[in-house]
């Protein structure tokens, strides 16, 4: 079983919140390398006694020029890079064949839900289809784990717990003798798959679509006790296991030569008599190791891995618990707080959450001028197309301020609206006057702006850039 710590670390504090999972022996980086660590200080200090005290001065000269040699190139070989890589491996694969283990609860709701009646024979019809179902996970499990395998070593054992019937067993032996190229997990499944027809046919079930749902459900957990025997198949590469392996125990079987004191490095190093940065290095990549090889199969008896026994006795008393306890049984309907009660429980004074956007100003502005430009010199196309309409027909207008319409051929029809803004300004602050006067203003631009439209009708159809600007200014005064 997993070891768990998430409640110990759910809130952090100072100083001790992962310090206090230091001191936890199950599951612990201890627990995995004492031992190694044990024998590379044994074997470091033998090393240690005989360059010091078996010896001569000839074989101590050789001795420090095999420690100098691997010092300088024991640091080549890529450790970090390799074990790096295999472990980030390992551990996906291992929380991905978490993922594939079935849970066969939805299944168990479907047919709980799907049939309606509660005599004797939906109920056989329920337990037995579920019953099926936990048998082939349990059966799946003892082909890729040992500790399952030495549970149920034989069909008899399921027949001993319940999973399996004598009749049953009795199929599942004769079709392993004359198939035992296959694999015969999937059985129980097409007995299930099979009940389930035969209870549409007998009325049991309603709808053919509950059928579809329940024998999707079964396919689903099929496919998934498919990839846990895909996984123990299809293992990590064992040339890149071995790589690891040798990486990690040649690198410190090279330490042991060239982290040793000698007189040579007396000058440059102080003897300390015990190798406290290498026991470091030793912990950190040897447990690094340790990881990967408690990971790779998850299906064993490690600290952490999955407890597949509890889930095979799991799934049958929760599938029992569904279909036969559950079946058809909620509590009564009464009436429970109103709509009001109820929001005045949920205020507890919680903060709601607010967006990471929200206290950030906008500092840019947007007129007139951020139109696009699309021309080389600047100009815009409608700019351009009224600038040639202005000099053909000798009419003023200008789009941004509404500001004033001049022809001339009659002065009289110069309207100026720039009048309304600067009486604004010096005093008059009677709003509705002052809109009325301005629509009045806008009112004669319009009857301007027609009357050159009538003017340039008879000019080719070039009065379109003006009908434009005339139902623009007729939005303005309706506001």
């Amino acid at each position: 079983m997993t070891v768990t710590y998430t409640s110990k670390v759910a809130t952090t504090t100072w100083f001790d919140c992962f310090i206090k999972l230091l001191l936890r022996w199950k599951g612990s980086i201890y627990k995995l390398i004492w031992l190694d660590v044990l024998c590379f200080l044994v074997l470091y200090y033998v090393l240690n006694f005989v360059y010091r005290f078996a010896l001569n001065r000839e074989q101590k000269r050789i001795f420090e020029e095999l420690a100098a040699y691997c010092n300088n190139f024991g640091n080549l070989i890529p450790v970090s890079f390799v074990l790096g890589f295999y472990v980030t491996l390992v551990a996906n694969r291992w929380w991905s064949q978490f993922q594939a283990i079935p849970f066969p609860d939805n299944l168990a709701l479907l047919v709980s839900a799907s049939i309606k009646r509660q005599d004797g024979k939906s109920k056989l019809i329920m337990r037995t289809i579920v019953r099926h179902v936990c048998f082939c996970f349990a059966y799946t499990l003892t082909l890729i784990s040992p500790r399952v395998k030495r549970h149920y070593s034989s069909l008899d054992d399921f027949v001993d717990t319940g999973l399996l019937l004598k009749e049953e067993k009795e199929i599942l032996d004769d079709l392993s003798q004359n198939y035992p190229e296959h694999m015969q997990y999937w059985l129980s499944l097409s007995w299930a798959a099979n009940l389930v027809t035969r209870a549409r046919h007998e009325g049991f079930i309603q709808s053919d679509p509950v059928v579809v749902a329940i024998l999707t459900e079964i396919n689903n957990f099929r496919t998934k006790c498919s990839t846990l025997l895909d996984y123990d198949w299809i293992s990590v590469p064992l040339v890149y296991t071995q790589v690891v392996t040798l990486a990690v125990y040649s690198y410190f079987l090279i330490a042991l030569f060239g982290r040793q004191w000698t007189e040579k490095t007396a000058a440059e190093y102080t003897d300390l008599y015990f190798p406290l940065l290498t026991l470091f290095e030793f912990i950190f990549y040897m447990g690094w190791l340790k990881v990967a090889e408690v990971l790779i199969n998850p299906f064993g008896e490690d600290d952490e891995d999955f407890d597949v026994l509890w889930m095979i006795q799991r799934h049958m008393k929760v599938c029992y618990l569904i279909v036969d306890k559950m079946h058809h049984e909620h509590p009564k309907l009464v009436e429970t707080h109103s709509w009001d009660g109820i929001l005045q429980y949920l205020a507890d004074g919680n903060i709601a959450p607010v967006p990471s956007t929200a206290k950030i100003k906008s500092t840019k502005s947007f007129g007139a001028g951020d139109r696009k430009r699309s021309s080389t010199d600047g100009t815009s196309k409608v700019e351009k197309r009224d600038s040639w309409y202005k000099k053909a027909h000798g009419v003023t207008i200008d789009d941004s301020e509404l500001n004033s319409v001049e022809t001339d051929k009659d002065e009289s029809l110069s309207l100026k609206i720039d009048d309304v803004a600067k009486s604004s300004t010096s005093g008059i602050h009677d709003f509705e006057k002052l809109k009325e006067k301005r629509k009045n203003l806008i009112m004669q631009k319009t009857k301007v702006l027609s009357e050159e439209i009538n003017n340039a009708d008879k000019i080719n159809g070039l009065y379109q850039p003006l009908i434009g600007r005339n139902k623009t200014i007729q939005k303005v005064a309706a506001i």
